[in-house]
């Protein structure tokens, strides 16, 4: 059976307060009835150790405490999040060495999406994790240009 929307069980790993409540309003909006919000790497390995692993986190890199990267190399080796959408206004260059940091940790690297991202450019990623169960195939990630 194919996954939906509302059956995705997504985190939501944002320093910024209003960013990640936008990003949950967002997700919402789409249909995704189970978002987990995190502010920090630590707060979200403590979420997803008591409620289980997600299908796609939605991950800053830069924040205080834990953040992205270490958040990512634990959650990789934990199986804890199968899919990566990265969230940040970093370097082309620097968000393809954390992409391939994500591949090399066994999660499928969704795409990068920019802090002010609409829901529909949220949405076409989501997709990027729906779309193999219906397809029978990968589809490639989109590149840092295409917010």
């Amino acid at each position: 059976m194919p996954v939906s929307l509302s059956t995705l069980r997504i985190l939501v790993l944002e320093a910024q307060p209003l960013l990640r409540h936008a990003f949950v309003r967002s997700l919402r909006e789409l249909g995704c009835q189970h978002v987990i919000e995190a502010a920090d790497g630590n707060e979200a390995l403590t979420a997803l150790q008591q409620q289980g692993a997600v299908d796609i986190a939605l991950c800053d890199i830069c924040m205080e405490g834990m953040d992205g990267l270490s958040f990512l190399r634990e959650a990789g080796q934990r199986q804890l999040a199968h899919a990566v959408i990265i969230s940040s206004d970093l370097a082309p260059d620097l968000l393809q060495t954390i992409g391939q940091m994500v591949k090399l940790l066994g999660m499928q690297l969704l795409g990068e999406l920019a802090k002010n991202a609409r829901p529909p450019n949220l949405k076409r990623l989501l997709e990027h994790y729906v779309l193999p169960s219906l397809s029978g195939g990968l589809h490639p990630p989109p590149s840092a240009t295409q917010k």
